[in-house]
């Protein structure tokens, strides 16, 4: 049951899951949020921040909550892999797992829309002007939204939907958005999705695991 105090939208969740996910899917495939960043010297601050906004969103995103999430550690959304080169923080799970999906998907557009709604969101503003800051910000995330060609097949409707969810999210994580915000100016330079499909070589990978435990085969370290 979702949290009753932040209902889902779960029909537009659906729609937007089909957008992203093709029909002809197994269900092994591994669904990756990406996060490309620049070169080092991060404030670890900033870097707390902006991972704690992660986390918090995806928490409020999962079918019982923050307060079940924050309480146990079996969902717990952990970095699956951090990729060279490029710095890359990849955050991934098999396609099969739906409601985690979804909350990747919607965690993405979140961290994709945070650059643009930064400053409607933290001005200083006195009652009269929250609803004329409220509309401004909705039409950076909605012009946002329909430049995602993922998107483009939903209706001005279901994107409105879409715009409001994400803004409420957006409001109750208010006082954490400054320093990911900075992190985001700062150190991000691609925020991306990617649908890899199952690797037939992983349980070969996993019996090599097996025998380099046993001493079958030789580790030969890094190449």
């Amino acid at each position: 049951m979702y949290d009753i105090t932040f209902p889902h939208p779960k029909k537009l969740f659906n729609n937007i899951f089909s957008l992203f996910i093709p029909d002809q899917v197994s269900g092994e495939e591994t669904f990756e949020l990406i996060i490309r960043l620049t070169e080092t010297n991060f404030s670890v601050r900033n870097l707390a921040a902006y991972l704690n906004f992660i986390d918090k969103a995806y928490g409020r995103l999962t079918p019982k909550g923050i307060k079940h999430y924050s309480q146990t550690s079996t969902y717990e959304l952990k970095v699956t892999e951090i990729r060279r080169g490029s710095i890359e923080i990849v955050i991934a799970d098999i396609v099969s797992n739906t409601d985690s999906i979804k909350a990747l998907i919607i965690v993405g557009l979140l961290l994709k829309c945070l650059p643009k709604i930064i400053k409607s969101l933290l001005s200083s503003y006195r009652d009269y002007e929250e609803a004329s800051l409220a509309r401004i910000r909705r039409k950076q995330i909605k012009e946002q939204m329909k430049e995602n060609k993922n998107l483009i097949e939903l209706t001005d409707r279901q994107i409105n939907r879409l715009v409001i969810f994400l803004d409420m999210i957006y409001l109750i994580d208010k006082r954490n958005i400054p320093k990911a915000y900075n992190f985001s100016k700062e150190n991000i330079s691609q925020i991306k999705f990617n649908l890899q499909k199952p690797k037939k070589s992983l349980h070969i990978k996993e019996e090599n695991n097996k025998k380099l435990k046993e001493g079958e085969i030789k580790n030969m370290g890094d190449i």
